[in-house]
């Protein structure tokens, strides 16, 4: 991947480096308190009901989870995931909890991302997210670059 792939399309070329890179860390809102909550999260692309989309970013946990109540709170999180190979995109995105059919095909999609997770199928929900900023960042270019996009 290099940052023409987002100059072109920012949506598809940050879809395309999550489907290959499946996990990153989440920060969001404490409901209460100081100190943002990070944790690690398995991610998946998810395909859209109409499939002419890229796809849709999800990932799910359990809804007791710090993570699930500060999105409860507010919405609003940042995502950073890393290739191991010098390049990373910074999110900033919309949380929503997912229902029916949207829930069910991003429930598909984490699994066959993550055939080793699970979790209490009583208490896990699925998590869309709506990116509204990308930072592109490369390390392993001479000079390096680093752009910001609007998806």
């Amino acid at each position: 991947m290099i940052m023409t792939d987002f100059q072109d399309n920012a949506r598809a070329a940050l879809i395309e480096f999550v489907e290959q890179n499946p996990g990153g860390v989440l920060a969001s809102h404490p409901q209460s308190g100081d100190f943002p909550e990070a944790a690690w999260i398995d991610l998946a692309v998810s395909a859209t009901a109409g499939g002419g989309e890229p796809g849709e970013i999800v990932f799910g946990t359990d809804r007791r989870s710090r993570k699930a109540l500060n999105i409860g709170a507010r919405p609003e999180v940042s995502l950073v995931v890393v290739s191991g190979r010098g390049q990373e995109i910074q999110v900033e995105a919309l949380a929503r909890v997912l229902g029916g059919e949207d829930s069910a095909r991003a429930g598909e999609a984490i699994a066959a991302a993550h055939p080793e997770g699970g979790g209490d199928p009583d208490y896990v929900c699925v998590v869309g997210l709506e990116p509204k900023w990308v930072r592109w960042v490369d390390m392993s270019t001479m000079p390096p670059t680093m752009q910001d996009f609007e998806v």
